[in-house]
C-alpha cells in the first residue's frame, strides 16, 4: 500500500487482514463488493511484485518473487499446450482456463466420456504426468523435452497400459 495511514486503508486492515498483511488475506465472511473486486485484482497485483529479501529472516525463495529482472518472462517449461496441440484430444474453444484445474480437468473427462475410441482422449491422465516429469526435469536437473518427445513417451506408456489390461478382461 502507497499510504497504510489513510482511512480507507485503516479500515479495509481492521476489517479483513488484522493479523497479516494484505498478500496473504482471505475474503472474510460476508465481504463487501469492493474486498471482493479488490482480492480479485490481487492475484495480477501479485505476478508484478518482487519482493525485498533484506535479512532474509521472513522470505520464503520458493514461494516469492524475489529475482530482479527487466523483462517479464513465462516459464520455460510452459508447452504443455503445444503438447495438447499435437494431440487428438479436442481442445476447448477459448483454450485451456490458466485459472481452473477443475474446468481442465472436467473437460478432459468430458471428451474421454465422448470419445471412449480415442487413445490420446482416453490417456489423458498419462499425458498429463509426462507433461509435470518434463516439467520438472527443465525445473530440477536443466533437461528440455520437446512437446513431440512428451506425447511420444506418453502415447507409448498408454498403449503398454492398454495392452495389458485389455489381455486381463479378455
Amino acid at each position: 500500500m502507497n499510504n497504510p495511514n489513510s482511512l480507507v486503508a485503516r479500515v479495509l486492515k481492521s476489517r479483513y487482514f488484522a493479523n497479516n498483511d494484505f498478500l496473504q488475506s482471505s475474503l472474510g465472511s460476508r465481504p463487501s463488493y469492493a474486498w471482493g473486486s479488490i482480492l480479485h485484482g490481487r492475484e495480477l497485483l501479485s505476478k508484478g511484485l518482487i519482493r525485498d529479501i533484506g535479512y532474509g529472516r521472513s522470505s520464503n525463495v520458493w514461494h516469492e518473487n524475489w529475482i530482479i529482472d527487466p523483462i517479464p518472462r513465462t516459464p520455460n517449461y510452459r508447452q504443455d499446450s503445444d503438447s495438447w496441440e499435437r494431440s487428438s484430444i479436442k481442445l476447448p474453444v477459448a483454450g485451456f482456463s490458466q485459472n481452473s484445474v477443475f474446468l481442465n480437468m472436467y473437460h478432459l473427462l468430458e471428451m474421454s466420456r465422448k470419445s471412449p475410441k480415442d487413445s490420446d482422449t482416453i490417456s489423458f491422465p498419462l499425458i498429463l504426468w509426462h507433461l509435470w516429469k518434463a516439467r520438472n526435469s527443465l525445473a530440477f536437473e536443466k533437461i528440455h523435452y520437446s512437446s513431440v518427445s512428451v506425447l511420444s513417451k506418453a502415447r507409448a506408456e498408454a498403449a503398454v497400459w492398454f495392452e495389458l489390461n485389455t489381455a486381463q478382461t479378455e
